[in-house]
């Protein structure tokens, strides 16, 4: 959840989106982008889902999102931590889950097949994704390189 840079500090979690200066909450559609369907799981979560709801516009996707938020046309967006470079000088990351309520890590597995026709080949390359040169860059990214990461990250 990304947060105006300014409202940052009074927001630590989904129950302070209804502090009154969030006026906008946006969010993409979630018939268009998986990140919509996750923010409207998280809002109804949250013990204020009905003053949140209130709050919400939909973007048609991500691309629109992005841009209503560098435009300052909302407050606080449910936005994919790729556009985390692009965004950090004008936003803070806020944490959903930090008011108490379940949150799910999500993370990405690599494996051979059993009927890869270059078995050794496949393994060397997920080696190199499990490498610290690849995890370096995936850091800067913005995203967690193991689930300990994420747990020690969430319990801040």
């Amino acid at each position: 959840l990304y947060v105006r840079k300014d409202l940052g500090d009074n927001i630590s979690c989904i129950d302070d989106l209804v502090n009154s200066d969030v006026k906008k909450i946006g969010i993409a559609d979630p018939k268009a982008a998986p990140a919509g369907v996750e923010a409207l799981q998280i809002i109804n979560k949250s013990i204020y889902k009905e003053e949140i709801m209130r709050k919400i516009v939909v973007a048609k996707d991500m691309g629109e999102l992005v841009t209503w938020f560098k435009m300052g046309a909302v407050d606080a967006a449910f936005i994919w931590n790729i556009y985390n470079s692009s965004l950090k000088e004008i936003s803070k990351i806020i944490y959903p889950w930090r008011c108490g309520y379940e949150t799910n890590i999500y993370y990405s597995i690599a494996y051979v097949s059993k009927t890869s026709k270059n078995p050794d080949l496949a393994r060397e390359f997920i080696r190199f994704l499990g490498s610290e040169d690849v995890k370096k860059i995936v850091r800067e990214k913005g995203f967690f390189t193991d689930y300990q990461e994420a747990e020690n990250f969430m319990k801040r």
